[in-house]
Order: C-alpha cells, then sequence, then structure tokens
C-alpha cells in the first residue's frame, strides 16, 4: 500500500451570497459574503480547506416576553425585531474531488463556530426581555460544486447549506421565546493561488 502526501497550499479569496432560513426568522433575503480560505491536499482527490467568512443577509427575529402584573398574573407579549443578520465565521472543510481532472465536481462536509446577531440601525437588536440577539454557535453543513486547478490556480464555486445550534430556551437570560434552531444556504466563488 502507498500513501501519498502532497505537499501544496492554495491561497486565496472567496465571496458570494448568504440567506438565514429558521422557524423564528422573519422576511429573509440573500445578502453579500467576504472571506479567505487556505485549502490544501493530504491525499489524492480529498483536500482540507480551512475559511475564516463575513457576511449579513436581510432578516428579523421573532421575540417574546412574559410580564407580570401586580397580582402576579403573565403576559405573554410578542413581536419582530432586526433588520440584518451579521455574522462572522470559522469553517473547516473536508472536500472530496472524485475525479483528477482540469475541471472537476466536488462535495463538501464542513464544520464551525459563527458568531452572530441581528441589528437594527447598526445597533444591535434586543429582544423583549432586553437582552441582545447575539451568540456564538456550532454549525454543520455541506454543499457541492464545481473546481478548477488551471495554471497554478483554483477558482470554485460551490452551493453550501449549514445547520446552525442556536436555539434557546431560557425566557429570563436568553432571547425571551422559545427560540429553534437556524439554518443557511450560501453560494461561494472562490479564487487561489496555488504554491
Amino acid at each position: 500500500m502507498i500513501i501519498y502526501i502532497l505537499f501544496s497550499i492554495t491561497l486565496g479569496i472567496e465571496g458570494g451570497f448568504f440567506e438565514l432560513k429558521g422557524k423564528d426568522v422573519v422576511s429573509p433575503s440573500f445578502g453579500p459574503s467576504f472571506g479567505i480560505f487556505c485549502d490544501f491536499p493530504l491525499i489524492p482527490n480529498l483536500s482540507y480547506t480551512l475559511s475564516l467568512q463575513k457576511g449579513s443577509g436581510g432578516a428579523s427575529t421573532r421575540t417574546a416576553a412574559i410580564f407580570y402584573d401586580s397580582l402576579g398574573v403573565g403576559t405573554v407579549l410578542s413581536g419582530v425585531v432586526g433588520e440584518e443578520f451579521k455574522y462572522n465565521k470559522g469553517i473547516l472543510s473536508t472536500n472530496w474531488l472524485p475525479f483528477s481532472k482540469i475541471i472537476s465536481p466536488s462535495l463538501s462536509l464542513r464544520l464551525g463556530l459563527i458568531s452572530w446577531s441581528f441589528v437594527s440601525e447598526k445597533e444591535i437588536a434586543k429582544s423583549l426581555n432586553g437582552n441582545e440577539f447575539k451568540k456564538i454557535s456550532l454549525f454543520i453543513g455541506g454543499g457541492g460544486g464545481v473546481r478548477s486547478n488551471l495554471f497554478g490556480f483554483l477558482l470554485s464555486i460551490e452551493a453550501f447549506a449549514d445547520f446552525i445550534f442556536s436555539e434557546d430556551k431560557d425566557w429570563e437570560t436568553g432571547f425571551g421565546n422559545y427560540d429553534d434552531n437556524e439554518w443557511s444556504t450560501e453560494l461561494t466563488f472562490r479564487v487561489g493561488k496555488q504554491f
């Protein structure tokens, strides 16, 4: 059995479009994303990608809170806050390229952390109980696309879907309602130089 270890690295930039989805997300729309990436193969047809990404998308979120009167009777109030979803991501991807060709399809699995917030008028939106809508969450996802290695450059276009573990059940110190997990869709274009 022969084990191949490939010593090369590709550094580059990426950009694309991002949209947040979820049960508590209201009026989502695509927004821009930008980032840098480092791609390195370890064995033929398999590579790893580390990327840092920043982006946003149009979105609001539902919020609720319980208010008690002097007799201790609780009333639930609800509303919608925020105009934009902003995020920073750190991502580790495993990429499978089934064909060693100049142009090849690719399949990816990825894992990462996302630091996110809902923003309104450039300020972090607050829930009805006064807490800020911001958090750091774990996410997992996958996707596919097409890659090209030509003259020492990597060009790719890939679509991803990520599941974000952002659930918040705490009425007092959380977002004020039983907040479910979210997910996102993303289209990413990459250009990199191989060294």
